[in-house]
């Protein structure tokens, strides 16, 4: 199953769970305003979702000059998979993580913490 089907389906979920509860708690009026708070939760989730993971980790934008490897590596892979080179984000935290987050190819985004940085090398951080 695709991943955008997965993500439309658990989005449709929260949407149905909401206008149930919403229309327990206030009849049609409730469902309504139900229906209007979901809107905006899915328009939400689905325009920002990678904006708001990169606050959340507090996410910066890697530095060009100070990343080098780090950008060189990314454009690499991204052009062995053919696709358009996310943008790269740096959180300052020794913990080892990496994601990736973004709705498209236009918008996404590729996160590395210092920790991973530290802990992992080129070969390894390409897988």
């Amino acid at each position: 199953m695709s991943n955008q089907l997965k993500t439309v389906l658990l989005l449709g979920l929260l949407t149905g769970i909401l206008l149930g509860l919403g229309f327990l708690i206030g009849g049609r009026t409730g469902l309504t305003i139900a229906f209007i708070i979901s809107l905006a939760i899915n328009f939400i989730t689905y325009w920002f979702s990678g904006n708001i993971a990169l606050f959340m980790y507090r996410a910066k934008e890697a530095d060009k000059d100070k990343h080098k490897k780090l950008y060189s590596l990314v454009n690499e892979v991204s052009k062995k998979a053919g696709i358009t080179m996310p943008k790269v984000y740096f959180i300052n935290k020794e913990y080892a993580n990496a994601f990736a987050t973004g709705r498209n190819p236009s918008n996404s985004y590729v996160v590395f913490t210092q920790g991973i940085l530290s802990l992992l090398n080129e070969d390894e951080l390409k897988g």
